[in-house]
């Protein structure tokens, strides 16, 4: 017979790469996230590949609006919401949203491993760049994912992976599912 207080263990098949980096993060992280109306301005950077890779040039081919995910290597929570991430990008994609990962922690060479592992079909944002994009959006814990709008206007910005959160914010971009 089991109780309500009985606890449940879930084991996580996952390592982290032994080139990955902790991350530790201090109280009210949330309170320090980016706020829906604030804005992102104009960044460039590059990709895991050195591509350049900047916010008007994605706008250009996203014409409803963009979502920022910052992510580790190392970051569990990051990693398992990638599987739904990566479903969801080329649905967004069709529908004119672009989908982009930040990846303010980890050096290219590891950012690019675990795109490969993980089969992200989406840039990511490394080195400089992404440490600023991160100041900017005030983040402080990860995962966290942030809906811009066709401006770069904050609709939403979320950490932690919430599913039905992300989609009512799609939403407003008039993203559907």
């Amino acid at each position: 017979e089991r109780s309500v207080d009985t606890v449940v263990q879930i084991a996580l098949d996952f390592k982290a790469p032994k080139d990955a980096k902790p991350f530790v993060g201090g109280p009210h992280e949330a309170d320090k996230l980016i706020k829906p109306g604030a804005s992102v301005s104009e960044f460039s950077g590059t990709d895991t590949s050195g591509k350049p890779i900047t916010l008007r040039a994605v706008q250009a081919k996203a014409t409803k609006g963009v979502v920022l995910n910052f992510w580790f290597a190392a970051c569990t929570g990051c990693v398992a919401e990638m599987p739904y991430l990566v479903g969801l990008s080329k649905k967004l994609y069709s529908q004119g949203i672009a989908l982009i990962g930040v990846n303010p922690v980890d050096d290219p060479g590891a950012a690019k491993r675990c795109e490969k592992r993980q089969g992200l079909p989406y840039p990511t944002i490394v080195g400089p760049a992404a440490s600023k994009l991160k100041a900017t959006a005030g983040v402080v814990a990860f995962p966290v994912t942030v809906v811009l709008d066709p401006t770069g206007t904050v609709v939403d910005a979320m950490m932690s992976f919430d599913q039905e959160r992300l989609e009512r914010a799609l939403g407003k971009l008039g993203y559907r599912p």
